[in-house]
């Protein structure tokens, strides 16, 4: 459930169903299109390792899209740094492009947000700014985490989302945003996987394209980064909202991550009694419910995203993340 108010002045990823609705069905992309791409991987003799996502019988189809994509997206990425000739260095990383503004347009089916002009009845702005930092609201964050517990059926999926972000080079530009802006790498992470499907081709704002600044709202940014690969620093510019004096006095616990990312994602599903799966999804705190487009709730509906909790708590339980500080110990 990617969140237009979860980054300064973003907007929904909404906007790449305009561009590629032709050639793909309700739950993912066109088989003619994923075939296209792993001929040239195989040209260009990139090991395809999404070969183990499509033939997991646990994953659902948009899920094995996505894990075939982030596949095709590193193995290009690795065989670009390698020792190639120029012809193959572009062609290789004209395979990363390409898709990742694949995993764009699927990423956009699912991630809908509750957006606030659409559904002004259960998320204006008003009542996202009353939603204000309280002890009880802490509180009751503290409470639900610590009921939370994982979907075993998931388990997998999860495990998978956790690969990759604890990966060298996504972990990496993660700790470089922590730098800067002061959030915490895994925290970006999650935030990464529920926004872009951690997508390093597409800025973090909106989900334009990185060879250029954004052109959808916000629109011109980042002022200052490097073109067309530089993701960190783009990042850097979308999240420096998490700069703020507020959240170094708050400090980095996990009542107030939780609280912040249901915040700026939006109330829609708080307001509706439904606990938020851009938090809970994969967990026995969410069941169903969910926004379809922006502003479209549909309360039959599942989310297929790992909330931010669930990859969370797999990453403590497997020994990857020590458990976040709580406000309450």
């Amino acid at each position: 459930m990617a969140g237009a108010t979860l980054l300064a002045g973003s907007a929904s990823l909404s906007p790449f169903l305009a561009g590629g609705a032709r050639a793909r069905d309700i739950d993912g992309l066109s088989d003619r299109e994923l075939e296209r791409l792993r001929r040239r991987a195989v040209t260009l003799g990139i090991a395809r390792a999404g070969a183990r996502s499509s033939e997991d019988a646990s994953f659902d189809l948009y899920t094995r899209q996505r894990e075939e994509l982030l596949d095709l997206m590193d193995g290009a990425g690795e065989a670009a740094g390698r020792s190639l000739d120029a012809g193959e260095r572009a062609a290789t990383r004209k395979l990363e492009i390409d898709a990742g503004a694949a995993l764009a347009r699927l990423n956009a089916i699912e991630a809908q947000t509750p957006k606030q002009e659409a559904d002004r009845l259960f998320n204006s702005r008003t009542m996202r700014e009353s939603f204000k930092w309280s002890d009880g609201l802490a509180m009751s964050f503290r409470d639900r985490w610590q009921a939370c517990q994982v979907t075993d059926a998931r388990r997998g999926e999860i495990t998978r989302v956790i690969e990759r972000i604890t990966g060298e080079a996504r972990r990496a530009a993660y700790q470089r945003i922590e730098a800067e802006v002061g959030a915490p790498w895994y925290f970006v992470a999650v935030v990464h996987n529920l926004e872009g499907s951690l997508n390093m081709t597409r800025h973090l704002h909106n989900g334009d394209p990185l060879r250029a600044r954004t052109v959808q709202v916000p629109a011109g940014r980042p002022k200052v980064w490097n073109p067309p690969n530089d993701w960190a620093s783009s990042a850097i510019d979308a999240l420096s909202r998490f700069r703020t004096d507020d959240w170094r006095r708050r400090g980095w616990t996990i009542e107030s991550m939780l609280w912040g990312l249901e915040r700026f994602n939006g109330l829609g599903y708080r307001n509706r009694g439904i606990p938020s799966p851009y938090l809970w999804s994969y967990t026995n705190q969410y069941t169903k419910g969910k926004y379809v487009a922006d502003g479209r709730f549909d309360p039959e509906a599942v989310s297929r995203q790992c909330g931010a909790a669930s990859v969370l708590k797999v990453m403590i339980e497997t020994g990857r993340l020590p458990a976040p500080p709580s406000m309450f110990v």
